[in-house]
């Protein structure tokens, strides 16, 4: 509960750095505010509910990974800062650059995070196909791709903010879109989106194309 009104409280605080335009040469710096803050509520967004299901996909917790949790909503509570960093800050490549290493922290905490669930043996529901050194092996790939990703993004910002800004919207466009279709096929089949830790699980060379929703090459 208390992480819930955290995520509610930044998100809240995103749209009250927005100031309302008085003139028409004030637009495009409000379009530009608009396009941030949808930008950052998308992340805090997948934030929470990937912090939510792996709460639903797990029966238990350690204070090694508490701690973990707890910094990762201080890093949350600073992305309206960094936010309004990127609104006013003069130098430009500077401040979306801090904004990226911001984006890139919190999802590094996420994936160490699912790690330890994994590691200590608090998952629920894993296929007995897999081992935990398997998942945890599978988990980190993905760890390492997508962050290796965020990390190419922050240095594109580096040398053009503008490009930079983009490419950050590219990471929670595919995890939303890759979700959804996920979740409509199993839908179909009459279940639930399970955590990206058990559904990592059960994807096998095999099973990958039809669980992610895509056409086969014929």
């Amino acid at each position: 509960a208390l992480g819930d009104a955290i995520v509610a409280i930044a998100m809240t605080i995103l749209v009250l750095e927005i100031e309302a335009p008085t003139n028409s040469s004030e637009l495009s710096a409000f379009i530009n505010h608009i396009g941030l803050f949808a930008l950052s509520f998308t992340i805090i967004f997948n934030f929470w509910y990937e912090r939510t299901q792996n709460g639903v996909g797990t029966d238990n917790t350690n204070d090694e990974i508490i701690a973990l949790d707890t910094i990762n909503h201080l890093l949350v509570c600073l992305v309206p800062l960094m936010t309004k960093f990127m609104m006013h800050y003069d130098n430009r490549s500077i401040a979306v650059v801090a904004y990226g290493v911001l984006t890139l922290f919190i999802s590094l905490l996420q994936d160490t995070t699912r790690i330890l669930y994994i590691r200590y043996g608090f998952v629920k529901n894993l296929p007995e196909t897999i081992s935990k050194e398997d998942l945890e092996k599978r988990i980190r790939q993905y760890a390492v791709r997508t962050n290796g990703w965020l990390l190419i993004f922050v240095l594109i910002a580096y040398f053009s903010p503008m490009a930079g800004i983009y490419t950050y919207f590219i990471l929670p466009i595919v995890t939303f879109v890759r979700r959804y279709r996920v979740g409509r096929l199993l839908a179909k089949q009459g279940r639930t989106l399970p955590s990206m830790m058990v559904l990592y699980a059960r994807v096998d060379c095999k099973n990958k194309d039809d669980l992610f929703g895509r056409q086969r090459r014929r």
